[in-house]
């Protein structure tokens, strides 16, 4: 699978939350950015595990830091996806 279409079969909000995950923030916390529920982020990060084709959230970020399309510092707002 080419990196672009990684990144492609996400959606914008799980695109989103992966790179809170990169940026090691729990599902409460992202929840909480967010205004959602922490259920609701962790469907979503299940949601793009499953279109990955990963086990977990930390597969799917790695993926997605191998394929050069997710970049992070310490703060969830710095991080670029290209």
């Amino acid at each position: 699978m080419s990196r672009d279409t990684n990144w492609q079969r996400l959606t914008e909000r799980e695109r989103q939350v992966l790179a809170y995950v990169a940026a090691h923030h729990q599902s409460k916390s992202i929840a909480r950015m967010l205004g959602t529920a922490p259920k609701t982020v962790d469907a979503q990060i299940s949601s793009a595990c499953r279109k990955l084709g990963v086990a977990n959230r930390n597969e799917a970020v790695r993926l997605l830091l191998q394929d050069c399309l997710l970049y992070t510092s310490d703060a969830a707002d710095d991080l670029l996806c290209v």
